[in-house]
């Protein structure tokens, strides 16, 4: 491992003016890529998807953009945490020089991440937008989505072709539902609206996993590739009847994954039954962090004086308070110590369905990614939480590998 994996790294946390933050967290990891095995047979891991997984880093202003939060996704932990086990390619540390970007996908990070904020799985996808009535307004628009599954696989083929990618995890398909069934406001005071002529029927929901399907046969005609796949997410803005044509499309992507050879599964289970997930309060706990359900981070929770390792575009990043939140500062994305148990959920599906051998991330890790020190546990009850929490832990793995059930979603990303 060279070098320049272990400056791009710190290379997150340096802004425009050249200062310099969250100084401790990027002398760690640099610590963990100097220190990682050169000898060690990585994972390619290519991902494709929406904002659940692009890397976030901004700035939101490019065609095809990166999400801009004080928090780091799945991908990009599990790149510094454990570089001696993945390879996702180059990278790009982001500015305000489009010119610097990847290309008109999607904007900076790593190399092998063609997902991008917004993106869907539909190439007909649209986004419908009233800009209000006249004389003020322009009346109504659809504008193509300019990020779409299809050209994600795109820049995945070659890849593969290549032999540079040997692994892909796709995420995609609840911002299908969203374009298809809402009206967005394009002015000051008009609220997000339920499109009448777009009804969730058996054509739509047919296109939507197709799509994704599509996607499949075309990255396993590109080489030998492994590919793991994510449920397609419920969120609270959906209808009954969203909700329902999101089973529906799930349904026919859990049916297709035998005979496509593709491991497919529920990404949020572990929110509800994982083994960081307390019985009683429903909280996540992490190293005695308490985390709870659904809580929101807000822009009071980051700043410059921040020593987290994953910062926004402008410099702001994670104070201690906002790692106790379960949703990052949009109020939409999963902050880092979730996205973490979202690491180490792909990462036991490597393990235990394709026979890699990753070390899981431990809790003290990802404390150290936004700067917090663990939370003193008496003896006896860590003892005791943890072999309640190995037993859920083995009850959950036997009902995935067996079943493959797709339950209820919770979250939206």
């Amino acid at each position: 491992m060279d070098d320049q994996y272990a400056s791009s790294s710190c290379a997150v946390h340096s802004t425009e003016n050249g200062r310099t933050v969250g100084i401790a967290a990027c002398l760690f990891i640099t610590g963990l890529l100097l220190s990682a095995s050169a000898g060690a047979a990585q994972i390619k891991l290519g991902l494709l998807g929406d904002s659940i997984v692009d890397d976030y880093l901004g700035p939101s202003v490019f065609n095809g953009v990166n999400t801009n939060l004080a928090a780091g996704s799945f991908g990009q932990i599990m790149a510094v945490t454990r570089p001696q086990d993945f390879d996702f390619g180059g990278y790009r540390a982001p500015s305000n020089n489009p010119t610097e970007a990847w290309d008109g996908i999607r904007n900076f990070g790593y190399e092998f991440n063609a997902a991008t904020a917004g993106a869907a799985a539909r190439d007909d996808a649209v986004v419908k937008l009233d800009f209000g009535p006249p004389p003020g307004g322009m009346g109504f628009a659809s504008i193509p989505v300019a990020s779409r599954l299809s050209l994600q696989v795109d820049i995945m083929v070659p890849l593969i072709e290549q032999q540079r990618v040997d692994t892909v995890i796709i995420s995609v398909g609840g911002n299908d539902f969203t374009y298809h069934t809402k009206i967005f406001p394009a002015f000051e005071g008009g609220e997000l609206r339920e499109d009448p002529n777009a009804p969730v029927d058996q054509a739509f929901t047919n296109n939507v996993a197709n799509s994704i399907l599509s996607a499949v046969d075309r990255l396993n005609e590109a080489g030998d590739v492994d590919i793991i796949m994510a449920a397609v997410p419920k969120i609270p803005i959906q209808n009954p009847d969203e909700m329902a044509g999101v089973d529906a499309v799930n349904a026919l992507l859990a049916a297709a994954a035998p005979t496509k050879g593709f491991v497919f599964f529920d990404s949020q289970e572990w929110s509800r039954t994982g083994p960081k997930v307390d019985p009683e309060t429903g909280n996540i706990v992490i190293a005695g962090v308490q985390v709870p359900f659904a809580s929101v981070a807000s822009r009071d929770d980051i700043g410059p004086e921040g020593d987290g390792l994953f910062c926004n575009f402008e410099g702001d990043c994670p104070l201690d308070s906002h790692a106790n939140f379960f949703i990052s500062e949009d109020g939409i994305h999963l902050n880092t110590l979730m996205q973490g148990q979202l690491a180490n959920e792909y990462i036991n599906i490597l393990n235990d369905e394709f026979g890699r051998d990753v070390e899981p991330i431990g809790d003290v890790e990802l404390l150290q990614l936004v700067g917090v020190t663990p939370v003193p546990v008496p003896a006896g009850v860590w003892l005791l939480g943890s072999a309640l929490a190995a037993l859920g832990w083995f009850r959950r793995r036997v009902s995935l590998r067996s079943c493959r059930r797709t339950n209820t979603l919770v979250l939206a990303a």
